[in-house]
């Protein structure tokens, strides 16, 4: 087992290890452009798990020795913005999506902060949501794997969310696409009206476009985010052009026949290049 993988590396990161986001991410690190980053698997977590309270401490201190040159190398300036975010072991599969169950931290600086975040991703492994979850489907509670992946942080333009079929109809033969400007946050959080989207797969079409009011976008600030309001401008105007929207409709076909499974997707665009930042099955 090592003690980090990258989403890069040559020879996976076992499911088991990374969990289900971050084996996703790699497994499709050839396909597309996704943000360099690394993951920390389950070992850590559980070692943490298994440490007394009083002892917990120094673990902590000996992570955050181990990140620094680590953090350093990968992303040369210790100050680049990261994101922080959980990978459990069942999370991100056919059966389960756990979305939104786990913690993401964004915008996070410095080896000090992305230490706290990867322990808050611990704690938060534990809470009374991610149990609760775990219950109604009939899932153990103990012995739970989580690994946790930083990632640079994609300074969107414009980012949202993308699934391979209508999610209120489930009809498959078309494409959803929701989008807002700045960070994602504000579109995968429900936090205001998004723009969307209907792309028909056959052939590749812009069927239908509905201009969102949006309200607010997340934006990235000294530490962490924050939610603006959109200049009424940009509330009018849609935050993607139609060959944006093909752009990511041919993603997400890709991303479907690779997966072989109806899926949905996080993405973001900055300075016109499109990032895949998740892709899971649909489980609903």
């Amino acid at each position: 087992m090592s003690w980090v993988y990258f989403i890069n590396d040559i020879h996976p990161g076992p499911a088991p290890e990374v969990g289900g986001k971050f084996a996703n991410l790699q497994r499709l690190a050839h396909l597309c452009l996704i943000p360099e980053g690394f993951c920390l698997p389950t070992q850590h977590y559980q070692k943490w798990r298994q440490l007394a309270e009083n002892s917990r401490p120094g673990m902590i201190a000996a992570l955050k020795d181990r990140l620094s040159p680590l953090i350093e190398q990968m992303f040369k300036d210790r100050s680049d913005a990261v994101a922080v975010r959980s990978s459990a072991v069942d999370e991100d599969g056919k059966d389960n999506s756990f979305a939104g169950q786990y913690d993401t931290f964004l915008n996070v600086r410095g080896v000090d902060a992305i230490t706290d975040k990867i322990v808050s991703c611990w704690e938060g492994a534990q809470s009374l949501a991610v149990q609760s979850y775990r219950e109604e489907r009939g899932q153990s509670c103990e012995n739970t794997g989580l690994a946790v992946v930083v990632q640079r942080l994609i300074p969107a333009d414009t980012a949202g969310v993308a699934f391979s079929l209508d999610p209120i109809t489930g009809r498959n033969d078309r494409i959803t696409i929701n989008s807002n400007w700045g960070l994602g946050k504000s579109v995968v959080d429900g936090l205001t009206n998004p723009d969307m989207f209907s792309v028909i797969k056959t052939p590749l079409n812009v069927t239908s476009r509905q201009c969102g009011d949006k309200k607010v976008m997340t934006l990235p600030e000294k530490h962490g985010t924050r939610e603006s309001k959109v200049p009424a401008l940009l509330r009018r105007q849609f935050s993607l052009s139609d060959s944006q929207v093909l752009e990511i409709a041919k993603l997400v076909q890709l991303m479907e026949d690779t997966f072989l499974h109806p899926v949905d997707i996080e993405w973001a665009f900055h300075n016109d290049k499109l990032y895949l930042l998740q892709c899971r099955p649909v489980t609903t």
